[in-house]
């Protein structure tokens, strides 16, 4: 065939392929698509804007990260006769529009992003969920965050498990995150992965929110994402949770040596399930990245110290902490170089001031102790209180997994009350 042909063959051939098997219309959002069909949105979680401890600056360089999005309300879609497509669970209408809601916020998908035409679909009889979320086939962070909490949401709905016949999901990249998923209640049996099955298209999809606003992470999606971690004693580990093949800190072997005279271990994800590995932790430092995702284990009280390049600033772990009742710190480093905005994430190394670094172990780690030392007081207090408790005719507050309280005098039976 001529050179001169062959664009009139590939355009005969998109226009039989849409024939066939449709394309896109444009773009729908979650508003519009309810006031068309208000009996197909099933609100879960109110529009909340939380209330945030403000992070903690060391070095001169500060982020901006108390300026958040309000989180939107969040809910199910109901798209009978949808499409679901790979690898980020766009989901299309009958009619070809994209729910850009149920994507990431903000993100481009414009021409250059949709397809021209759609592909062949599998089809599925009954009722699919979705849960697989943009780069959530690809990067451990969307796994966690965008991807598995959708299924929280719709636990939350009210919807039985046997409404659904399948779950499209991202497929776990490893045994790890598999029994992740596991632990989580996500029924494997259930699941398509998006990486085997291109395109579905069922009687019913339900779509999911995008479960959060771009940075701002609720609690409920904290707190379901600890029901993964088996319950651990009190501890006192240090973990490191170092970089990837990008974005990497340029000075690291400095930073390394100044860990090692904390005794902090380095975490590695090959080896250890983060909701296993994180729940005993009592500091946790590491560089802007996927693996400072399993935060979301560590108890409440644990302190978090994430180093942050310039060129790469987004309060993805600030909002994640919070919510998680983690003490937040940072330390902003300069990067190598600077992109354009907007032209996606950061390729570029980062320098860490070591004398920042190191001052601000020695703080945090301080601090750390003296909580540890008001913890271990309550404690001794508790055990005071229960060693009395059974004479005093009094339930035993370990055994309800109560929280520690002083009694009060009403509690003990004060003759006088007025103590």
């Amino acid at each position: 065939m001529s050179l001169g042909l062959r664009p009139i063959a590939r355009s005969l051939r998109t226009i039989a392929q849409a024939a066939r098997y449709g394309r896109p219309t444009g773009e729908v959002s979650t508003e519009e698509y309810v006031r068309q069909y208000p009996d197909r949105w099933r609100p879960v979680v109110k529009r909340e804007l939380p209330k945030r401890v403000p992070p903690r600056q060391y070095g001169p360089e500060a982020t901006g990260f108390e300026h958040l999005e309000t989180i939107p309300e969040l809910g199910l879609l109901t798209v009978p006769n949808g499409l679901v497509t790979g690898p980020h669970g766009w989901v299309y209408t009958s009619g070809g529009r994209l729910l850009s809601d149920c994507a990431w916020p903000y993100r481009s998908t414009g021409p250059k992003m949709l397809p021209k035409v759609f592909a062949k679909a599998k089809r599925m009889r009954g009722r699919c969920l979705n849960i697989v979320s943009d780069w959530s086939t690809t990067n451990y962070g969307h796994f966690t965050i965008d991807s598995l909490t959708r299924y929280r949401l719709f636990t939350m709905s009210g919807m039985a498990g046997d409404a659904i016949d399948y779950i499209y999901a991202p497929k776990p990249d490893s045994e790890l995150t598999l029994r992740l998923m596991k632990q989580l209640g996500i029924p494997i049996e259930k699941c398509i992965w998006a990486q085997d099955e291109a395109r579905i298209r069922a009687d019913v999809i339900i779509a999911p929110s995008f479960p959060s606003s771009r940075y701002n992470h609720p609690r409920w999606m904290v707190d379901f994402l600890r029901t993964a971690k088996p319950a651990t004693a009190k501890g006192g580990k240090r973990i490191y949770v170092p970089r990837g093949n990008s974005r990497n800190i340029s000075n690291q072997a400095e930073i390394l040596a100044i860990l090692n005279d904390f005794d902090f271990e380095i975490y590695d994800c090959t080896k250890y399930a983060g909701f296993e590995y994180f729940g005993d932790a009592e500091i946790v430092v590491g560089a802007q990245g996927a693996g400072l995702t399993n935060v979301v284990y560590c108890k409440p009280g644990t302190t978090l110290l994430e180093l942050i390049p310039s060129d790469h600033s987004y309060p993805f772990f600030y909002t994640l902490a919070d919510s998680g009742d983690l003490d937040y710190n940072f330390i902003m480093g300069r990067s190598a170089q600077h992109r354009p905005f907007g032209s996606g994430v950061s390729p570029f190394d980062f320098w860490i001031d070591t004398d920042v670094f190191r001052m601000a172990l020695e703080e945090l780690i301080a601090k750390q102790g003296r909580r540890s030392a008001r913890s271990d007081s309550n404690s001794n207090l508790l055990d005071k209180f229960e060693h009395h408790a059974g004479d005093l005719g009094l339930r035993s507050l370990r055994a309800a997994g109560d929280t520690p309280q002083q009694p009060t005098a009403a509690d003990v039976g004060d003759p006088a009350g007025q103590c």
